[in-house]
């Protein structure tokens, strides 16, 4: 039935809580300026857009990132202190258009 179809509708369903270092709104997680050493491995999903600037990151690892956020759009990681980016660290990263 179309009530069976549609009950669930609009009906946010979060698979992993917001990170205590991040700030979540809607699908945008705000982790800047924490201090973060690393890109935290407990994000959520759902993540559209994940803002990471203004931290301590040095390195990007090939840990999967876009494995675990396939809905990526938008990666901030200005204002941090890359020195070094892995191999692969943006694989399956098809969905980011903007860094």
């Amino acid at each position: 039935s179309e009530h069976h179809r549609t009950k669930h509708a609009g009906t946010c369903i979060i698979d992993r809580e917001c990170p205590t270092q991040c700030v979540c709104l809607g699908t945008t997680l705000d982790c800047s300026k924490r201090e973060l050493l690393d890109i935290p491995a407990d994000l959520p999903i759902y993540t559209t857009e994940l803002k990471l600037g203004s931290n301590k990151i040095t390195r990007i690892r090939a840990d999967g990132l876009f494995k675990r956020l396939p809905n990526l759009q938008i990666l901030d990681l200005s204002d941090n202190k890359i020195h070094e980016i892995e191999d692969m660290a943006f694989e399956k990263g098809d969905k980011l258009t903007d860094l």
